[in-house]
């Protein structure tokens, strides 16, 4: 196991979550010189006193008072967090300005955004809070080469990968390119100095999904990007049913499949929406079978999009023998009638019509479906929503797969001498998170996070510890213990959208995040342990395998092939695809990166 590998467990396992360290310098594989030339350059450069620098920026606009106050606060704070916790070595400024290139990417939304914080505090997409902190704090300078829409961004970065022109310090969001830099010795590693400079919160933070995104950035044992990590748990699936209809019909909630039949043939024969009409279906469904249905292949202990740990080696779960038997019992659902009879030629948008139109009552999906939800209680106030736990199979509790997901890495340019400089600004961006202004910093029209150079850091949970925040103030009813994104969702739960709000973050037993607290109390969540990076086989034939995979599975719930023949035919066309081959380079990365 590489040295990488084993610090980023060593954070896991210490108490407070500190690495135990690899001496004082910069040095790790790079070239010694290299090395000892950026630590030679941070010796003479970075300020011994912690003081605090004075920014270019002049906020104006209709509230640029409040834009100062909040940045003086932070100025006057930030270090003194920092001195309570023991880090001020990992925060001091440089006595020298320093010039930073860096790279973004927005979306409509933030240009939205921008065009209020703009008014309000004169602010840009390239000069604010966060490009002004940074130099109160720091005396960096940072400088864009280019702001790119979001579909571009991978792409532009990629031109700039094949002409040499890289920025200084800049966020990858594929894991592929970030393998490809490393390889070619474009990008600092990073192991040493995440070690150095790393605040404990952040360490805390890459802890909180197994470190699975630190581990995406490990090549041959060594880190070479620091993890922008956010919350994992957006596609556990909860089943939500129109608890309106369940009344109407006396209906008791089930706990079993077994008893989810039952509920799905009383929606389908005995008229819920009471229009006189055979127009309703049990389980809403759409032509991406897994996606849709990703509770039921739950309950049969079935993972397709995962793989995960058996006999000391890694399965993949879309060949599994508890797929086939998800899959057999989704074609007795669709052989009676419960599903969607137009799925095949329906994706999840048009699917969802039949939500809106009254059309199903029974679906599996995400807390995030509290928002359709609500869209409905406009067109129908009558129209009620209840989440539950999800069925069992076999009596034993269902257990979701979680994965670890990032943002991107930050990667710091070869030819730039301060790499210890992207966790500087992780660390200052992380602080934003904890202050007492975090909502404005990191919230402000759920977008102020996405314009600092290296955006959000939050736990794997960030959902559900906020979720246990709002329900910690629903109980005391004092509303200053509110903590960053909680702020703005206590907001939502008392404004406009509270009902739909209330579905998915509000008090009461039957919310997706009361489940997903007790699940993971319980011990009902498991991590994916593949966290490797795709090889070129694996690129070249994934694609195929998907597709596959997708006609075998919908000839077999639409009885258009027997599920033994049908099965029995794909795990043929998987191995002729290349399956095998993937598996065997899946288990050799297991073998050598897995964790005791």
């Amino acid at each position: 196991m590489g040295k990488g590998v084993l610090q980023v467990a060593s954070w896991m396992m210490a108490g407070v979550l500190l690495l135990t360290g690899c001496g004082g310098g910069l040095e790790s594989n790079n070239k010694k010189g290299e090395a000892k030339k950026a630590d030679k350059v941070s010796e003479t450069t970075e300020n011994s006193t912690n003081k605090t620098y004075t920014s270019n920026f002049k906020a104006q606009g209709e509230k640029a008072d409040l834009y100062n106050q909040n940045l003086e606060n932070f100025q006057q704070e930030f270090l003194e967090y920092y001195k309570g916790t023991n880090e001020l070595d990992k925060v001091r400024g440089y006595q020298e300005p320093i010039e930073v290139n860096t790279i973004n990417w927005y979306t409509a939304a933030v240009e939205e955004a921008m065009g209020n914080f703009g008014k309000k505090y004169g602010e840009s997409i390239n000069e604010n809070r966060w490009t002004d902190a940074l130099k109160r704090m720091y005396n960096i300078d940072v400088k864009y080469n280019w702001q790119a829409q979001d579909a571009d961004y991978t792409q532009k970065l990629r031109l700039d990968m094949t002409s040499g022109e890289l920025p200084d310090v800049f966020l990858v969001r594929e894991q592929n390119d970030l393998i490809q830099m490393a390889e070619q010795g474009l990008i600092w590693d990073m192991t040493d100095i995440i070690d150095q400079y790393a605040s404990d919160y952040d360490k805390q933070v890459w802890a909180s999904d197994q470190n699975g995104a630190m581990t995406k950035a490990t090549h041959e044992g060594n880190v070479y990007g620091v993890p922008s990590v956010q919350s994992a748990t957006d596609a556990v699936p909860y089943i939500w049913i129109r608890d309106d209809w369940m009344q109407k019909l006396n209906l008791e909630y089930p706990k079993t499949l077994d008893e989810l039949e039952k509920v799905m043939d009383a929606f389908v024969s005995e008229d819920p929406d009471g229009n006189g009409q055979d127009d309703t279906w049990g389980i809403s469904m759409n032509n991406n079978i897994v996606e849709s249905l990703r509770g039921i292949f739950a309950a049969f202990g079935s993972y397709p999009d995962d793989w995960y740990s058996k006999d000391d080696k890694l399965v993949n779960g879309m060949v599994a023998d508890t797929t086939k038997e998800a899959l057999e019992y989704i074609a007795t659902l669709y052989k009676k009638k419960y599903l969607n009879p137009e799925f095949v030629a329906q994706d999840a948008t048009k699917a969802n019509e039949a939500v809106l139109n009254n059309q199903v009552g029974i679906l599996f999906g995400g807390h995030w479906f509290g928002h359709t939800a609500g869209d409905l209680h406009e067109i129908n106030p009558d129209a009620a929503w209840k989440c539950i736990k999800l069925p069992s199979h076999d009596g034993d509790p269902v257990k979701s797969i979680l994965r670890p997901v990032a943002q991107g890495w930050i990667v710091v340019n070869k030819k730039f001498s301060h790499p210890e400089i992207a966790l500087k600004m992780r660390t200052l961006t992380t602080y934003g998170l904890l202050c007492k202004e975090s909502a404005w910093w990191w919230y402000e029209e759920n977008i102020s996070w996405n314009i600092s150079p290296v955006r959000c850091n939050v736990s794997a949970f960030d959902n559900l510890n906020t979720y246990i925040n709002l329900q910690e103030v629903f109980e005391s009813k004092d509303e200053t213990e509110l903590k960053a994104k909680a702020v703005p969702y206590w907001d939502n739960l008392h404004g406009d959208q509270a009902w739909e709000w209330g579905l998915m973050f509000g008090p009461g037993e039957n919310t997706p995040m009361a489940i997903l607290r007790q699940d993971k109390d319980e011990g009902n969540l498991f991590w994916n342990p593949y966290n490797g990076v795709q090889s070129k086989f694996m690129q070249e034939r994934w694609s195929n395998i998907m597709d596959e995979r997708m006609r075998a599975y919908t000839d077999i719930v639409t009885g258009k092939t027997s599920v033994e023949e049908g099965y029995r035919k794909w795990l043929k066309t998987y191995e002729t695809l290349g399956g095998d081959q993937i598996e065997k380079e899946v288990n050799a990365w297991y073998q050598e990166n897995k964790t005791e």
